[in-house]
């Protein structure tokens, strides 16, 4: 039997300590602690500034480069806020992070879906602390979520095992993955996709901002091949806490024509990263790949 090297273990048991160091911070001190850092990342002007900044000028280009500008200055403080929040939904039980939960807009929803019967499809974009998203959830259905390793194996396992904690069975984003999905909905349960990433395959073209942006098909074609309800939402930052807010998708998203279905997905993400700007992940190079092979993004970045 293999050993890990022990500068590896070593590593991953100084991982695992920040973490837990950071797990058990107030929330109040978390949040104030983000704004230090976010300045860090602010003039640091490090890779997540330079994507943040190009993918609001892509976005939002009728703002003021003013107004774009404080956006992302903003969005810098927010990520870091969220990376400080992460740990305690991890490695806390599941009642402490709960216990922030301040109120849940749009609960009904996801009642009236897990009453019809046909299973759930839950989007949850890069908005606000996803993680809390699915921590509610798994608390009240059962929730089969997927998600995409980490590239460094000793933390993919390490979050895994935080994640597995709770109630939520995670599955991989492969072919295995997939049909795991497609058998909770089937069951008539919830699963869970993070809908807002460039799919490393089946993807379409479909605009989002306006923009064409690399698109996967996987949740429309399990919505139209299991007739389930398709349910977004967002964890969003408040004042002592977090807001949940939870609304239906159109039922384009489960038509014939895929680019109807694609855009009718890209305009709820969008219409949740609205909700508030500055908690949508906009350092994601969600347009790194385009029809005409045009490279919007400068390197370095």
């Amino acid at each position: 039997m293999s050993r890990q090297p022990a500068s590896s273990s070593l590593r991953l048991a100084t991982i695992r300590l920040v973490f837990l160091a950071l797990a058990h911070l107030p929330l109040g001190l978390c949040r104030a602690l983000g704004w230090p850092v976010g300045a860090l990342l602010w003039w640091s002007n490090g890779r997540s500034r330079r994507v943040a900044e190009r993918n609001v000028a892509l976005c939002l280009p009728d703002w003021s480069p003013r107004r774009r500008r404080r956006l992302v200055r903003r969005r810098m403080v927010a990520l870091a806020q969220t990376i400080l929040e992460v740990p305690a939904i991890w490695f806390r039980p599941t009642a402490v992070s709960l216990g922030r939960i301040r109120r849940v807009v749009g609960a009904e929803h996801l009642a009236e879906a897990a009453q019809a019967g046909q299973g759930v499809l839950l989007l949850a974009p890069h908005s606000g602390n996803w993680e809390l998203l699915s921590l509610y959830v798994a608390s009240h259905y059962p929730l089969t979520a997927m998600y995409l390793p980490q590239r460094d194996p000793d933390l993919d396992a390490l979050i895994h095992q935080a994640r597995n904690a709770h109630e939520a069975r995670l599955v991989p984003a492969t072919a295995a993955g997939i049909r795991a999905l497609l058998q909770a909905l089937r069951r008539g349960e919830f699963a869970g996709i993070l809908p807002d990433q460039e799919p490393r395959q089946g993807g379409e073209y479909a605009p989002f901002f306006g923009r064409p942006a690399l698109t996967m098909t996987l949740v429309p074609s399990l919505a139209a091949r299991t007739g389930a309800r398709v349910i977004i939402g967002s964890a969003l930052r408040c004042r002592g806490g977090f807001e949940l807010r939870w609304e239906p998708v159109p039922a384009a998203i489960a038509a014939a024509d895929m680019q109807r279905a694609l855009s009718a997905m890209n305009q709820a993400v969008e219409r949740v990263a609205r909700w508030d700007l500055t908690q949508y992940q906009w350092e994601y190079k969600r347009f790194k790949s385009q029809p005409d092979g045009s490279k919007l993004y400068r390197r370095g970045t």
